[in-house]
């Protein structure tokens, strides 16, 4: 009995350009979740954005009652082009417009 073998799954082919790293911290109501934000971020971030991943998350009273800081890291990158500072800085300020309207999150 011959068996199936699963199609294999296509490579990626390695950017030549490099990655540009941004780590973000936000503070948010506890109800907000960090897939919420991850999605979000996913959302406002376009086709710079490589990937989201959150690193830390912290409640104390330093923050307010009913209030969390999570912690995310934001890779972008470009397949056709090195990022340049301005790119970069240009689409953070749009995801933390996006947050701040749609889940209230404000930079820590």
């Amino acid at each position: 009995m011959l068996k199936r073998r699963r199609p294999l799954k296509k490579a990626k082919a390695i950017n030549k350009f490099p990655s540009i790293y941004r780590d973000i911290a936000l503070v948010v109501n506890t109800e907000v979740s960090s897939k919420e934000l991850s999605d979000s971020i996913k959302k406002s971030g376009k086709r710079m954005l490589a990937s989201v991943e959150v690193f830390d998350l912290y409640i104390g009273e330093s923050l307010g009652e009913n209030k969390k800081s999570i912690a995310l890291r934001l890779e972008f990158s470009d397949a056709s082009k090195t990022l340049e500072m301005n790119d970069v800085d240009s689409r953070i300020r749009e995801i933390l417009g996006h947050l701040g309207k749609l889940h209230g999150a404000q930079l820590r």
